[in-house]
């Protein structure tokens, strides 16, 4: 292979390691530190799951980017959320009135609305 045509994954790129070394006399790399180096290199790391949270209340202003919700527990919580992509196509169809009583499903850690109830 030449060094413009690599392979595209991971694993083929570990094979055209091994493969190159193998071909050379003078590289003796023990098979044991290759197959540590390839199996450290081969795999993707995997991708946490979101989990996400709900928050009830009362909504004080919904826009076209964003909505302020306040607890119904507590008067004083006040929290804005931006709209996800797919809600924002949702919400300008259909606008939260203030004063009506919400449940925001968000994504835990950010201020990202996926879901209005």
């Amino acid at each position: 292979m030449t060094e413009n045509s690599r392979p595209a994954s991971r694993a083929a790129r570990c094979r055209f390691f091994v493969s190159s070394l193998s071909s050379k006399k003078s590289a003796r790399i023990p098979f044991g530190i290759l197959l540590i180096s390839c199996l450290f290199f081969t795999y993707p790391p995997l991708a946490a799951k979101s989990k996400k949270d709900k928050f009830h209340g009362t909504v004080v202003a919904a826009g076209p980017k964003a909505i302020t919700v306040k607890n119904r527990d507590n008067i004083y919580q006040v929290r804005t959320f931006n709209y996800s992509a797919d809600l924002e196509k949702k919400v300008l169809r259909k606008k939260p009135q203030p004063g009506s009583t919400v449940t925001v499903h968000y994504i835990r850690g950010t201020d990202q609305a996926v879901k209005i109830d």
